[in-house]
C-alpha cells in the first residue's frame, strides 16, 4: 500500500509568461495533488507574476521573489518555502504527464533509500536532430555515467530536503552546471542516485532556437567534458548560456 506523500515543488522564472502556464497547468491536472509549488522570481519584466497568480485558485501555490538572483538562488530560496520531506526543483518551459508525480510517490515509497533523482529529458520538438542527440544524451550520457559521476538535469531533480540541507542546496558561484555539480556533490557524499526512465520530463528546445542548434549543442558538449574532468564550472566567461544571468 503506497502512502501519497507530500512534495514541494520550486520553479525559478526569469520572463517566463510564455512558458510557466504550460507547467503549472501540468501540476493542476496531476493524479496525485500533495504538491505545494513555490514560483521564484528574478524577478521578470514581462508578465510571469500575472500568469503564475492565475493559478493560486486550483493551486497550493505561493509566488515570491528572490533577494538575490540567479538560478541557484532561486532555487535555494524556494526550497526554504516548503517543509516535505523532498524538494522537486522544475525548470519553467517543461512538460509532464498527469501521472507524474503518482508514479514518482510510488517509487520513492518502494525505495526510500533514494537520496536524490532525476529522469530522462525528453525534447519538445519533431526535429530529427533533437531527438538523436537527446536519445544519446540520455541513453550513453547520463545512462553510462550514473554509476560513476552521475548528473541531474535541472530541467527535473528530486532530492531529500535533508540531504538537500546538508549540501547547502546548489552552489551559486558555480556558473554553468549548476544542477550537475549539486548531484555530483551528493554522490561523492555517497548518497543514493536513481536515474528514472517513467516519468519521463519534456523540456523547451527554444533556446536551442534562440541560439542557434549546433551552437548551444556544441556549448552543451564541452561544458560536460569541461565539468568531469576538470569540476564545476566557476567562471562564466567559459562558456556562454543563455541562463548564466538567470
Amino acid at each position: 500500500l503506497n502512502i501519497p506523500m507530500k512534495f514541494s515543488v520550486v520553479i525559478p522564472t526569469l520572463n517566463e509568461e510564455d512558458y510557466v502556464g504550460n507547467i503549472l497547468t501540468c501540476l493542476v491536472n496531476q493524479t496525485h495533488k500533495d504538491l505545494k509549488i513555490t514560483v521564484v522570481d528574478a524577478p521578470s519584466a514581462d508578465k510571469t507574476k500575472e500568469k503564475v497568480l492565475e493559478f493560486e485558485k486550483d493551486l497550493d501555490l505561493q509566488f515570491v521573489v528572490s533577494p538575490k538572483k540567479g538560478v541557484a538562488n532561486q532555487r535555494n530560496f524556494g526550497a526554504k518555502k516548503g517543509r516535505s520531506s523532498y524538494v522537486v526543483f522544475f525548470d519553467a518551459d517543461v512538460v509532464i504527464q498527469p501521472d507524474f508525480f503518482e508514479k514518482l510517490n510510488i517509487f520513492l515509497e518502494n525505495h526510500p533509500e533514494t537520496d536524490v533523482l532525476t529522469s530522462w529529458n525528453i525534447p519538445l520538438s519533431e526535429r530529427k536532430r533533437y531527438k538523436a542527440f537527446f536519445w544519446g544524451f540520455n541513453q550513453i550520457y547520463l545512462e553510462g555515467l550514473k554509476k560513476i559521476d552521475p548528473v541531474a538535469v535541472g530541467t527535473f531533480i528530486c532530492v531529500k530536503r535533508k540531504v538537500f540541507s546538508e549540501m547547502k542546496g546548489f552552489d551559486p558561484e558555480v556558473a554553468l552546471a549548476e544542477d550537475y555539480d549539486l548531484a555530483g556533490r551528493i554522490h561523492k557524499k555517497g548518497y543514493k542516485y536513481v536515474l528514472l526512465r517513467d516519468p519521463v520530463v519534456f523540456f523547451s528546445t527554444r533556446r536551442y532556437e534562440e541560439t542557434g542548434r549546433l551552437k548551444m549543442l556544441w556549448v552543451a558538449l564541452r561544458a560536460g567534458v569541461y565539468y568531469h574532468t576538470k569540476g564545476s564550472i566557476t567562471d562564466s566567461k567559459i562558456f556562454y548560456y543563455p541562463m548564466n544571468g538567470l
